[in-house]
């Protein structure tokens, strides 16, 4: 792996650094869940023409529920606050459509992502909102942990004090999901809502933070947490190996262009 080293510049190495590390050590704020918990706020997503009978069982405003789910409308989230156990706690219904082109997923990945945008701008980035995902059969988690991931990603930030907080808003809303007919484990769609947030962090990142070298470094980095072999080809190799194209492009850049070629050798 390349030396990283551009400027003589302490702080913008240190910048540079502390964004490598934000990356390595990522953690997303949407988590997956074996079992059904709802705190003060919640999101309920109901796919249209499925039973929906027992979904709000075990909640104390259950019957509130299920008169907003009648007036909630596809693709909009209802909102409805409720006084119970002494709290007042808001809840919102989503319907998702049924009306799909040939070119989108039954599912609407669209609309999800969405509501789950609408609804988190309307919770504390200091409370925690849990989302139930309901839908009429298996199969459908790993779309679904990527639609929330979207939707609930806490933007990258570079504003003053941001870098000092993982170029994430200071506070973070913590989203907790349960998917009612899954069939993926807990630990898969937690590591598809990390990696979605992941990729939409380095392709938000402005240039003086992620080139061909940091972007290696960040790669190398999690290569060797994940057991994965990393072998990278630089600058002048690339030429000398029948590269010509990615040399060409890169060559005039202020950090030589790079390939880097992950292998993963399983059991």
């Amino acid at each position: 792996m390349a030396n990283r080293q551009r400027t003589e510049n302490e702080y913008e190495e240190k910048y540079v650094s502390d964004y490598v590390d934000s990356c390595v050590n990522f953690e997303s704020n949407v988590s997956f869940v074996e079992e059904q918990s709802v705190g003060n706020k919640a999101l309920y997503i109901l796919q249209d023409g499925v039973s929906s009978e027992d979904l709000f069982a075990g909640n104390s405003s259950a019957s509130f529920l299920s008169l907003a789910r009648g007036e909630a409308k596809p693709a909009t989230p209802y909102g409805v606050s409720v006084e119970a156990e002494g709290r007042l706690k808001r809840f919102w219904i989503g319907r998702l459509p049924v009306e799909a082109s040939r070119h989108n997923c039954k599912l609407r990945p669209d609309t999800l992502i969405d509501m789950v945008k609408s609804v988190s701008a309307e919770v504390s980035a200091t409370e925690t909102l849990d989302i139930v995902v309901h839908t009429e059969a298996q199969g459908w988690d790993l779309a679904i942990a990527a639609a929330i991931a979207k939707g609930g990603n806490a933007r990258f930030s570079a504003k003053k004090g941001h870098a000092e907080s993982n170029f994430s808003p200071k506070s973070k809303l913590a989203i907790r999901c349960f998917i009612t007919n899954r069939k993926a484990s807990v630990k898969d769609l937690n590591a598809v809502a990390k990696y979605v947030q992941l990729c939409m962090r380095l392709v938000d990142a402005p240039p003086n933070l992620l080139d061909t070298t940091s972007y290696a470094e960040i790669a190398a980095k999690h290569a060797a947490k994940l057991g994965v072999e990393f072998n990278e080809i630089r600058g002048d190799d690339l030429r000398n190996n029948g590269y010509g194209g990615i040399y060409g492009v890169g060559k005039a850049a202020e950090f030589p262009p790079a390939l880097v070629h992950l292998s993963y050798k399983g059991a």
